[in-house]
């Protein structure tokens, strides 16, 4: 019992001092860049996006920010452009999304991560001017065009559960997102099938529904991907 106690007081020590080492490496970060140049400036404006917000991204990834411009997969349409992106190097990018959640206005912005595919081998920080957080999905047409899934067709299948759960989406890119679960008080069986439903690779990785429900409980998040 005294063996186990200390193990306890030890564990609790080691993770109260990794979170606060985690911590200040954002608060760092966050400190290094703290200006924006004048095409930083342009196309800010052009979006009606507001400057606090791009010293924000700045901050932490310390790289100037670029235009993101619709994704335009599926045919040849001139790319629009949405929001802004910021190339992120170092560290982990779902804690940065989470911090800057915690600070910027949630029914204004929309945050995200997005990168890493095709050519691009570049991961980012990025943002959308919108209310609607599905607009993400549309911005980066995400889609499993392989199993005739279009990005409207997984729109529709998050609209229909997130009506019910808090769903947020720390990471969306074209052939993939990222789900985290506010609360897991729904049909979370129902789920889980129509999940393997909308996204088969699903059972590359699980057994059955069953397996994938048990995983979501643990976790509490949730990748989808079409190869």
């Amino acid at each position: 019992m005294k063996f186990s106690i200390i193990s306890m007081v030890v564990f609790f020590l080691t993770f109260c001092y990794f979170r606060a080492k985690q911590n200040n490496i954002l608060v760092e970060a966050k400190q290094v860049n703290t200006s924006l140049s004048l095409a930083e400036k342009d196309l800010l404006d052009k979006l009606f996006i507001d400057y606090e917000l791009g010293l924000e991204i700045k901050g932490y990834t310390n790289n100037q920010l670029e235009g993101l411009y619709k994704h335009n997969w599926i045919d040849d349409k001139k790319s629009e452009l949405k929001g802004i992106k910021s190339v992120f190097e170092k560290g982990e990018r779902s804690q940065v999304v989470k911090q800057l959640w915690k600070t910027v206005e949630k029914e204004k912005y929309k945050i995200f991560s997005c990168g890493g595919y095709g050519s691009e081998d570049r991961y980012f920080i990025a943002a959308v001017k919108t209310t609607d957080k599905y607009e993400l999905f549309r911005v980066q047409e995400t889609n499993g065009i392989n199993h005739e899934l279009s990005t409207e067709h997984i729109i529709e299948f998050l609209r229909k559960w997130g009506n019910t759960v808090g769903l947020s989406f720390p990471k969306v890119e074209y052939d993939s997102f990222t789900i985290l679960f506010e609360n897991l008080d729904f049909d979370l069986e129902k789920f889980s099938e129509e999940c393997i439903e909308i996204c088969p690779e699903f059972l590359t990785g699980f057994e059955n529904a069953k397996d994938l429900e048990r995983y979501i409980k643990r976790n509490r998040f949730l990748d989808f991907w079409w190869d």
